[in-house]
């Protein structure tokens, strides 16, 4: 964060690696993974899930048009990596990267994380949160959904970009009724929170593992 830090309208939170621990998550996500795969999911299973994770990374500082056509090139271009249908690539990754993980999802939680987010809102300061992943069952597992005012992922209307392209953020401001300038964005990754916090003219707080010393 650069600057003295005003007393922002709204706080925009990252939601991977900010409001849960997402290494904690993937220590217990892994084994399993792994199991699925020995159990049937065999070689194809991984090679899904590696190369959707290996594309995204790619996608970040393209722009599309909607939230649909970023997400459509993104399972083709996982799916040609891993040898497989875009059919296939998506349905695995909404088992194992969107639905399994749920269930140990608020064990993951950062500490304080449901009396600081409830906080804000009793100061009278709006919440949303944006991610490059979808928000909503996670939100609901967090205990979170009833809380955040506005949210929205990458692949949403109106936004169709990755961080660091402020596009989602900025949308939050306009659903939360807030100036740019008027809101911080809380996230874990300088390299994408911070980035397109600045993009947006958003002050930026660093969170996490990469935030310590």
């Amino acid at each position: 964060m650069e600057g003295a830090l005003r007393r922002p309208e709204a706080v925009l939170f990252d939601l991977d690696g900010t409001l849960y621990d997402e290494r904690r998550l993937r220590r217990v996500m892994v084994p399993r993974l792994l199991m699925g795969a020995a159990l049937g999911g065999g070689p194809k299973l991984l090679r899904c899930i590696q190369a959707y994770r290996q594309t995204r990374e790619g996608l970040r500082g393209e722009t599309f048009p909607t939230g649909a056509a970023l997400e459509a090139l993104h399972l083709e271009r996982a799916a040609a990596l891993a040898g497989s249908s875009s059919d296939e690539v998506r349905a695995l990754v909404e088992e194992w990267l969107e639905q399994r993980p749920l269930r140990h999802l608020v064990r993951a939680a950062r500490p304080g994380l449901l009396p600081t987010v409830r906080g804000l809102r009793e100061r009278g300061i709006r919440v949303g949160v944006f991610s490059d992943h979808p928000t909503t069952a996670k939100l609901q597992a967090l205990g979170l959904d009833e809380i955040v005012e506005a949210q929205c992922s990458a692949v949403s209307e109106g936004v169709g970009a990755l961080k660091p392209d402020p596009a989602g953020f900025l949308l939050l401001a306009r659903e939360l009724a807030v100036a740019p300038q008027a809101c911080l964005v809380v996230g874990d990754r300088d390299d994408c929170d911070g980035a397109a916090a600045r993009a947006a003219g958003m002050d930026f707080r660093l969170v996490g593992e990469r935030a310590a010393g």
